[in-house]
């Protein structure tokens, strides 16, 4: 039974050591016990799926845990899978949800498969259930497991795997055609606080071009940025079962963004807007569908929670992500509000404000939340301090951004245009995510306020939200050709 396991572990003759030790030490059958656990785990699985346990191939097994991710039953199939690998005509195949899920996103062969969460997993394993027997201690088994890279506590399988931080975003996603429309056939009225445009009613206008753009949205154009950011995103999100929706799970799948949390929805259309570009700037005509709008408990656990705009509709999963929180109280939360949250007002959401490590809105939606009638930025800063926040951050357009911790005003102005800006679709979402990442990478928050407005300057540059968003790399080589005057300047608050 020992030699299964070293097999399932991959074969070290170091493991081999450490497992005779772990033996001598027992004298009974823990192994025994194990391989049964992870046999009788690993068939309930293959039976589930279809398969004869006693006549199947590796390839077969290997193809029907890929094929059950885009079932609603992977969750509840691999609950309880993470230390289960099965050796099969000499190949080994990991039950390991994160494994399952990681080689389906990269739409790995066999013979690239993901096995390192499962391994990490049976090697935690052995160590917890040698350190319960009553013939060892935990100093002894600790020891043995350090010498062969065992976890000695239960391993976060999404820092293991990828070594990153994670970031579960959440949110609505949309398809956008984006249509420019001529110069001669759009009229602007009203004032600069208040701009309009008119068509002519009956007219047939010429558009000067139309792109038709995948999954953006606040929580996608966040994975998407955390993606180039150094860490790991997974999403939550709900779209039609339509060909609208797998286009879109397809393009983010493509970023390497964890989509295990992205619902089809049967007999649902996918959200799809149609923005009228003008210059810069930009009119959203939005179709939202009314979806199930549920929490689906995350396979493993996240460093971070960014919740971004979502339906009106969905106030159940507020209450449920709540409760997550509250039984996961490492996981910090990021709050980006959308038009919903806004229009709930402080009192229904202060539990999700008081909850949040960082709270990030424009002027003008610090201004409705606060009911203030003021844009002074001090104020409005302390205002949503008070709210619980540990760090409240406003944004201001080309005059920069605003970001306090309750003692210091951090000032960042906006990174210099090269030229006049495209399009501002998705700047705001671009700084807010970058601003995330860097401080779930542990980055002064300075540093992350220094470096978060180059992505926003990047995104203005292209069409859409998220094709000119950069790398780690690409924002640092930027700053090193950054004006003197762009630096973060510090302060106490000014109530004057």
């Amino acid at each position: 039974m020992a030699h299964n396991l070293i097999t399932l572990l991959g074969g070290s003759s170091a493991d081999e050591l450490a497992l005779q030790e772990l033996r001598s030490i027992a004298r009974d059958g823990v192994d025994v016990r194990l391989i049964a656990d992870i046999l009788a785990r690993a068939h309930q699985v293959m039976r589930r799926l279809g398969l004869d346990p006693s006549d199947t191939t590796p390839e077969e097994v290997y193809g029907a845990l890929l094929g059950s991710v885009k079932t609603d039953q992977w969750q509840s199939l691999l609950d309880d899978t993470e230390y289960v690998l099965l050796e099969i005509k000499g190949t080994v195949i990991s039950f390991n949800p994160i494994d399952v899920i990681d080689s389906y996103h990269y739409e790995l062969p066999i013979e690239n498969r993901r096995m390192a969460a499962a391994k990490r997993g049976l090697g935690w394993e052995i160590t917890r259930r040698y350190k319960s027997h009553p013939q060892t201690n935990d100093s002894r088994v600790n020891n043995v497991a350090d010498r062969v890279n065992w976890p000695t506590e239960e391993p976060q399988f999404c820092r293991i795997v990828f070594e990153k931080p994670s970031i579960l975003t959440v949110g609505d996603i949309a398809t956008e055609a984006l249509i420019t429309i001529a110069e001669g056939d759009i009229e602007e009225t009203g004032d600069k606080d208040n701009q309009k445009i008119s068509l002519a009613l009956g007219a047939r206008i010429a558009a000067e071009s139309a792109e038709v753009q995948d999954a953006v949205g606040g929580a996608a154009n966040a994975a998407v940025a955390f993606s180039k950011l150094g860490v790991q995103p997974s999403l939550v999100s709900w779209l039609g079962d339509d060909t609208v929706g797998r286009q879109s799970l397809e393009y983010l799948r493509r970023h390497g963004i964890d989509m295990s949390g992205v619902k089809l929805e049967k007999n649902k259309r996918s959200n799809y807007h149609y923005v009228l570009r003008h210059k810069a700037e930009r009119t959203i005509i939005a179709q939202y569908e009314e979806f199930n709008y549920r929490w689906p408990q995350p396979v493993c656990q996240p460093d971070w929670v960014y919740l971004s705009m979502i339906s009106g509709q969905s106030w159940v999963i507020h209450e449920e992500l709540l409760n997550y929180l509250d039984e996961n109280e490492s996981v910090k939360l990021a709050f980006q509000p959308g038009a919903a949250h806004l229009s709930w007002g402080r009192d229904k959401l202060s539990a999700l404000y008081s909850r949040s490590a960082i709270l990030i809105m424009n002027v003008d939606e610090a201004m409705s939340l606060t009911e203030s009638e003021s844009r002074s930025i001090d104020p409005l800063l302390v205002s949503l301090h008070k709210l619980g926040p540990n760090i409240v951050v406003i944004t201001d357009g080309p005059s920069g951004a605003y970001a306090y911790d309750g003692e210091t005003v951090f000032q960042v102005p906006a990174y210099p245009d090269p030229a006049s800006p495209i399009d501002r679709t998705g700047a705001g979402d671009a700084f807010a995510s970058s601003l995330v990442a860097l401080l779930a990478r542990e980055l002064p928050i300075e540093e992350a306020l220094r470096r978060a407005p180059v992505n926003a300057m990047s995104v203005v540059q292209h069409l859409g939200a998220q094709t000119g968003l950069l790398s780690d790399n690409e924002i640092i080589d930027l700053l090193e050709s950054a004006p003197d005057t762009y630096q973060v300047s510090t302060r106490q608050p000014s109530l004057d």
